[in-house]
């Protein structure tokens, strides 16, 4: 017999789910260029594509008083309210090219385009639907391509506006029988996203093997209307959480509409080099740095004020040693050598009250109207590795 941590308020029900999903595509594209004349071409497209899917789950449910694992039941059967989910999609484009010169294009297109609908592979409630619609997107791009000084100077430049619908978002589900937080994927929201790329490459004449590049991109992403999102845990009516759908006075939802999306910075941008020169023994020396720059942005879909990664700068940079004939490499490279922490994902966590009796964190947990403990993702810090390249098709 096993005895449960009583460290953990894990409740008396364990459930566990076995998942499996069988999903059926076929899709079809077809495109037609038309060259209006030698400069102008208009392309006209469009895919079609046909989705099924199925699924099915068995669970595990043990309930014991006192908390004592003493056997793993025989797994049945759950029955979803939704287990077969079909779509069929078009998503047209169109297309207009100029090509003013050998040295400058200008393009413009419209085009729409959906991401698939699928289940939440998690425990579900006997008779509850867990699956969740295509995400659909409309929207376009006008830009140009150009080359300068001779061909040394690439400038590119676009502006762009997409409208989705039905957007996929995680949202937060809490389960009172068994005290356990989880997350669910909704069709619950539609946004803009609009804004500007400006990308260069130089290569100085004066300076052969050296490739100068930088990106800007400023971009704004917000939740057009999303009236039943999320509230952070402990929100209250004051900081936003004040749609009540049962009447009981407490704040059910809030309203995002004209907040930014999930990880979605203002500005972001990147430059560096790289750099390539023979030495001896026919040998090549190479060199590079790359270093990128974001603006503050949202890390949780509740748009918890207390989980906005600030602004931040990362270089990386590599050198390396390349043979005759391109036969081995030998290169040291450094990621991230600033050794900036920056939040991947952050979500409000009731460890205080939920998870960890007796605790003596300092956090507030579910206390309405006060910030919550919140735990992060977090990508990679600053890390240095040697890599060896041996081409076996060499000469």
């Amino acid at each position: 017999m096993q005895k449960l941590s009583p460290r953990f308020n894990l409740g008396q029900a364990l459930t566990w789910a076995d998942n499996e999903m069988d999903a059926e595509t076929i899709s079809g594209f077809g495109q037609v260029l038309w060259q209006i004349t030698p400069d102008l071409e208009l392309g006209l497209g469009a895919r079609w594509t046909a989705e099924d899917r199925e699924h099915s789950q068995m669970v595990r449910t043990i309930t014991r008083p006192d908390r004592t694992v003493e056997w793993l039941p025989a797994p049945v059967p759950n029955p979803l309210g939704n287990p077969d989910l079909g779509s069929d999609n078009w998503s047209p484009e169109v297309s207009l090219t100029w090509t003013a010169t050998e040295s400058l294009t200008v393009f413009a297109n419209l085009k729409q385009a959906y991401k698939s609908g699928s289940f939440d592979l998690t425990t579900a409630k006997p008779g509850e639907d867990s699956s969740f619609k295509d995400e659909k997107v409309q929207g376009g791009e006008l830009g140009l391509k150009s080359r300068w000084l001779d061909d040394t100077l690439a400038f590119n430049a676009s502006g762009y506006y997409y409208k989705y619908d039905d957007m996929q978002v995680e949202k937060n589900v809490f389960d009172p029988a068994n005290g356990v937080f989880g997350v669910k994927t909704t069709n619950a929201a539609s946004a803009e996203v609009y804004g500007v790329d400006v990308d260069v490459t130089y290569v100085p004449p004066a300076l052969e093997g050296l490739t100068l590049f930088g990106a800007l991109n400023w971009n704004k992403a917000e939740y057009e209307d999303f009236a039943d999102a999320d509230c952070w845990i402990g929100q209250s009516l004051a900081q936003g959480c004040n749609i009540d759908v049962d009447g009981d006075g407490k704040g059910d939802y809030q309203d995002l509409a004209g907040e930014p999306l999930v990880r979605a910075p203002e500005w972001t941008a990147n430059f560096g080099f790289d750099y390539a020169t023979p030495v001896f023994a026919d040998m090549t020396l190479r060199l590079g740095s790359n270093t990128q720059y974001s603006d503050s942005y949202s890390a949780s879909p509740t748009n918890f004020k207390d989980a906005y990664q600030d602004s931040y700068v990362k270089t990386s940079a590599n050198i390396g040693l390349v043979g005759a004939n391109d036969r081995w490499v030998v290169e040291v490279i450094g990621d991230n050598l600033t050794d900036e922490i920056v939040y991947g994902a952050c979500n409000p966590q009731t460890y205080r009250e939920n998870y960890i009796v007796g605790s003596t964190t300092a956090g507030t947990g579910t206390a309405n109207g006060k910030l919550p403990e919140t735990a992060c993702f977090v990508e990679r810090g600053r890390s240095v590795w040697l890599r060896l390249t041996w081409n076996l098709g060499g000469d």
